[in-house]
């Protein structure tokens, strides 16, 4: 994942056992500072002396009618997968240069045009897109999903009616189409109807969906085809929200726009109920080296290994920056309510909204970061609205969380033949 957004929508779950535990033996300890929220509050640890609000791996405190909401935490096995990405309620996974999804199709999302898995229909079964090769980074939003391959050449298909495919049409693509860009690109984002990309020379370009101005070319029209973003020229990455952008420079500052009724463009913009059609550059933030986004809010990760986070919080999902001494390869992922850190083959924790069992144990809110022991050997997470996959070291791919429309990737099985949990079919 190179710092790609991920996003989703409502359903409800199967009954059924969370993921076992398995031993974190040998894994670093990750200490956490006091969170803010996103009125305005500086960038800086304001944890008491000698306290360590570190992840919790308290017992599960379940609320009464927990058994009736949790989903299953499906594991896999699946040869191969890199990088993987999660959008409204459905999943991708990049392996050895092709695309597998899995989960919602109705607006194609799943880059299937046959008429068995066309629209409306969801698909447990990870098949692979059909006319792409070579990819080498993902990118999802609400209902579409687009994809760089080697050359820099941008691709995406699902739902357009935004323009957020960048054809410069309207319509949904079964299939990948082309992104016009007049330069390779390097990173990816979708939102709920816009996307943005990052290409070589640094500059942003962003399509689609544009009321609140998230397509940062000053305006509010929406644009079917790309339009480059003023005044950035040295990006490294983009990431994008349900109706915000966010941007990483190659200094280390985060420039974001578009909505920002919970915040969403940064700590200290105290402006409620409006937004920003241009970039902002975030005060007191100019050593970010990782950038994620989720539906209304963002978080970046710092060199000093502190993470910081803005915008919506009604879930405890900003409380991801109770994390401290984060390396510099940890890798963030946000969804609606939640948000999730990894460091890659070390340690998994997540924090926010819970009622679908997408953080794991625990009660409808977990409001300090969980270590999600099972995840400790993952190369990559995507946090979808409700549900939330990772790639184990091993080659596996583990789902928890919202189970309704195939979500978690696996097809239902009867009680008496139901995967013990935390193990893959062979």
């Amino acid at each position: 994942m190179l710092l790609t957004v991920t996003l989703a929508l409502l359903g409800c779950g199967d009954t059924s056992a969370t993921p076992r535990d398995v031993s974190a033996a040998n894994n670093p300890r990750a200490e956490g500072a006091e969170s803010h929220d996103h009125t305005g509050a500086p960038l800086t640890d304001r944890g008491e002396a000698g306290h360590d609000p570190d992840v919790d791996d308290s017992a599960d405190e379940r609320d009464p009618s927990a058994a009736a909401r949790e989903a299953t935490a499906h594991e896999a096995p699946f040869a191969g997968p890199t990088a993987i990405v999660a959008g409204a309620q459905h999943t991708c996974a990049l392996v050895g240069g092709r695309v597998r999804c899995w989960g919602g199709n109705e607006f194609h999302q799943l880059g299937d045009p046959t008429s068995a898995n066309g629209r409306g229909r969801s698909r447990a079964s990870r098949e692979e897109v059909r006319g792409l090769s070579r990819v080498v980074v993902l990118g999802a939003g609400t209902h579409h999903t687009c994809a760089i391959v080697e050359g820099g050449a941008l691709r995406c298909w699902g739902h357009g009616g935004y323009g957020q495919l960048g054809d410069g049409g309207r319509d949904d693509r079964p299939t990948p189409t082309t992104v016009p860009l007049t330069q390779p690109a390097r990173s990816v984002a979708g939102g709920d109807g816009h996307t943005c990309a990052v290409v070589d020379d640094g500059g942003v370009w962003c399509w689609g969906r544009n009321d609140h101005g998230q397509l940062g070319d000053g305006t509010l029209t929406a644009r079917a085809a790309p339009v480059r973003v003023p005044a950035l020229d040295e990006a490294v990455a983009v990431a994008a929200g349900r109706l915000h952008t966010c941007a990483l420079s190659a200094s280390g500052r985060v420039s974001c726009w578009g909505a920002n009724l919970h915040g969403q463009l940064g700590p200290r913009v105290r402006v409620r109920g409006a937004h920003r059609p241009t970039p902002e550059v975030i005060a007191r933030l100019d050593d970010a080296v990782g950038l994620a986004s989720g539906v209304d809010h963002s978080c970046a990760l710092r060199r000093s290994g502190r993470i910081v986070c803005w915008g919506r919080n009604e879930h405890s999902q900003l409380r991801l920056d109770r994390l401290r001494r984060m390396p510099q390869g940890a890798r963030l992922s946000l969804g609606d309510g939640h948000s999730c850190a990894l460091v890659p083959g070390v340690r998994l924790s997540c924090v926010g909204a819970n009622r679908r069992r997408q953080v794991g144990r625990g009660g409808a809110v977990v409001s300090t970061p969980r270590h999600v022991r099972d995840g400790d050997t993952s190369v990559d997470v995507a946090v979808g609205y409700r549900h939330t996959c990772f790639i184990r070291s091993e080659g596996g791919i583990t789902c928890q969380g919202e189970a309704e429309g195939d979500l978690l990737g696996v097809e239902p099985e009867a009680p008496s033949t139901r995967t013990p949990v935390g193990r893959a079919q062979p």
